[in-house]
């Protein structure tokens, strides 16, 4: 038996009629549409999102945080953090970048994400989901000898 593909019956004027949501039900050996509660159509839902810049480009020597001006998680359930190194010098430099989020309670930073100590040019990408909190910040340790690296850390916050 084929697999066929159930279209809508009547499309919007001008538009191609679109597939309707189903799944494969082995027993029956059909298509069934997916519905929702009481019988209701299913429709997909766009899930939404916020691009934000945590801490933007800079060169920097010392050991800092963002804890003075968080990043607001909102609404948000997820997250995507991005840190961007584009220089790094000295001798033996390190950098230790941690996301963490506020503790509403007692007022502490609590570590969220830990990216991968970093000692020269690159870039890493850490997920989260859930248990975001209400604020974020970027912690950042940089040690060695002369040490200067030049970075950025974004985030894509999702509902």
């Amino acid at each position: 038996m084929a697999d066929t593909l159930v279209r809508e019956v009547t499309p919007p004027a001008g538009a191609a009629a679109s597939p309707v949501p189903q799944y494969w039900e082995p027993v029956g050996a059909v298509y069934e549409k997916v519905q929702g509660k009481d019988g209701a159509a299913y429709m997909a839902t766009e899930r939404k999102f916020a691009e934000a810049t945590m801490l933007a480009s800079a060169a920097r020597t010392v050991t800092g945080d963002t804890s003075a001006t968080p990043t607001a998680c909102g609404k948000h359930k997820e997250a995507v953090f991005f840190l961007d190194i584009t220089a790094a010098s000295g001798t033996t430099p390190t950098l230790d970048v941690v996301i963490k989020t506020k503790d509403p309670a007692s007022g502490k930073w609590i570590t969220l994400a830990t990216f991968t100590q970093k000692t020269a040019v690159g870039n890493e990408m850490k997920g989260q989901a859930n248990l975001l909190g209400s604020q974020l910040a970027v912690f950042y340790t940089i040690a060695g000898t002369t040490p200067s690296f030049t970075f950025s850390v974004g985030v894509v916050l999702k509902d």
